[in-house]
């Protein structure tokens, strides 16, 4: 995946609330520290069988920060690998 090259400078983004979307994504930290044993347990409980790539995390996150998302206010998006469904 490619990740565009966007600058934030001058830019504000407003992010509040308590709401958690966010399932385990699979982070250089969590590569360390997770043994391949709960790893795999924590694969099983996720819909997908799989935890989150670092990209598909990042990807959402730019486009709320960016200018194509100046029009959305007010909303929780889920990446929980399915969880909520």
């Amino acid at each position: 995946m490619s990740i565009p090259n966007l600058s934030l400078e001058g830019k504000t983004a407003l992010v509040t609330g308590s709401r958690r979307g966010l399932g385990r994504a699979l982070t250089e930290r969590v590569r360390e520290r997770m043994d391949p044993e709960t790893r795999k347990k924590a694969e099983k409980s996720y819909p997908l069988r799989r935890l989150a790539g670092v990209e598909e995390v990042l990807a959402p996150v730019l486009f709320l920060v960016s200018e194509a998302s100046s029009y959305i206010t007010g909303h929780t998006l889920v990446m929980d690998g399915g969880l909520l469904a």
